[in-house]
């Protein structure tokens, strides 16, 4: 059974390789001035329809990491058991 975390990684390598071909074949088409070529565009989509689904799937993690990276300082810097003050008895 696939499980979420396999998507994941799938996702990822997916998005690695047509990262990688549509950074080629943008310098490709820069530096020899193609105006098309070899699905360049269809592959770029797809690249972005990949990273909305890589969010997707990882969407507790980001917001987690904005809320502690960007949260209210607070809640990031609550005093240790050791920096408060003993309670009087």
């Amino acid at each position: 059974m696939v499980q979420r975390k396999d998507v994941d990684y799938l996702v990822i390598a997916a998005m690695l390789l047509s990262g990688l071909y549509v950074a080629t074949t943008g310098l490709v088409m820069d530096w020899f001035g193609l105006h098309r070529f070899a699905y360049h565009q269809y592959v770029g989509y797809t690249w972005a329809v990949l990273v909305v689904v890589h969010l997707i799937l990882n969407w507790s993690r980001v917001t987690a990491y904005l809320r502690r990276k960007f949260g209210h300082p607070s809640a990031r810097e609550l005093p240790t058991r050791e920096e408060r003050a003993p309670a009087l008895g």
